[in-house]
């Protein structure tokens, strides 16, 4: 009886050694992984396809790119791959949203030549890929959505 009486014990510590070292090696394989960056605050990953787009503002002596060029467009939002923390959400299911295309819907060769990675332009009914960068509404801004890079679809 006495034998069964350490042989018991044994056992349960030896059980307890096991559990202890295979929640300790679990918690520092865990400790170094390394997680992918998910998205930036304030922005949101999408697929989008372009709508309408809003007509050139009509001045004398266009200065700026967005009087050159269409920057504003209605965007529909055909899959949300993944939102950073802050992002106002989207209305609805697959929502329409205006968006501003900071270095407008025409091509960026001639316009941005100092771009990195130059964009062939959008238009109606073309499909793309682009992190949204949301406006907050307290900030007064007519434009609560922005896109400075696109990759066409």
């Amino acid at each position: 009886m006495n034998f069964n009486y350490f042989r018991r014990y044994y056992l349960y510590f030896l059980c307890s050694f096991v559990l202890f070292l295979s929640t300790h090696y679990q918690c520092i394989a865990q400790t170094n992984m390394i997680v992918p960056p998910g998205p930036a605050p304030n922005t949101c990953k999408i697929i989008g396809k372009i709508i309408k787009i809003a007509p050139v503002p009509q001045v004398k002596t266009p200065q700026t790119p967005c009087e050159k060029q269409a920057c504003q467009a209605e965007v529909k939002v055909v899959k949300i791959l993944g939102c950073g923390a802050g992002f106002p959400q989207f209305q609805g299911l697959k929502p329409t949203i205006t968006v501003k295309f900071v270095f407008t819907l025409g091509a960026t060769q001639t316009l941005f030549p100092q771009l990195n990675k130059a964009m062939p332009g959008l238009k109606v009914g073309d499909v793309f890929e682009a992190s949204v960068e949301g406006m907050d509404a307290a900030t007064g801004s007519s434009n609560q959505y922005k896109i400075y890079t696109y990759t066409k679809q």
